[in-house]
């Protein structure tokens, strides 16, 4: 898979999340009784944050962390993998 496409799909389904998570949020407030939101519709939603947030946080913090990094130079000079 390339990287690209990795992204891609990590996005929409982060979007899809929060998404279903929001539509279940105002669902709650729908069905009777009317202005309450349950327990498991918190939870539920929680769970979305939980998912959407992990799969757009690591991978730019992964990604901002590489872009920091120098480039490896072996002490000494010459190649990493001197035999």
């Amino acid at each position: 898979m390339k990287k690209e496409t990795r992204q891609d799909l990590q996005i929409w389904s982060a979007l899809a999340m929060l998404a279903f998570g929001c539509s279940l949020t105002v669902a709650g407030f729908i069905v009777p009784p009317l202005g309450e939101i349950t327990d498991s519709v918190l939870l539920v939603l929680a769970q979305c944050f939980i998912y959407a947030g992990s799969a757009l946080g690591i991978d730019y913090y992964v990604n901002m962390k590489l872009k920091e990094r120098p480039p490896f130079n072996p002490p000494g000079g010459g190649t990493p993998l001197n035999t």
